[in-house]
């Protein structure tokens, strides 16, 4: 039997393949993962190099608002 991948192992795959980072909205709508700085926290708590950038985006409105953009150190 093939044994399950954990939310971490999905973002750090993610981040590693990727020179995009990754943003809240990205990680539920293709992983489903609902707590991306949960994820991101234990990573780092792990030693991981993780950078947060805060990344202009427009809303359903069309107004401009901030989220968080994880990429990874190399």
């Amino acid at each position: 039997m093939a044994k399950a991948r954990t939310q971490k192992t999905t973002v750090l795959d993610r981040l590693k393949k990727k020179k995009a980072g990754l943003t809240q909205v990205e990680a539920y709508e293709r992983y489903g993962i609902t707590r991306l700085s949960a994820v991101i926290f234990n990573l780092r708590d792990e030693g991981y190099d993780i950078k947060t950038d805060m990344k202009a985006v427009k809303n359903r409105y069309g107004d401009t608002c901030y989220v968080a953009y994880y990429t990874l150190e190399r």
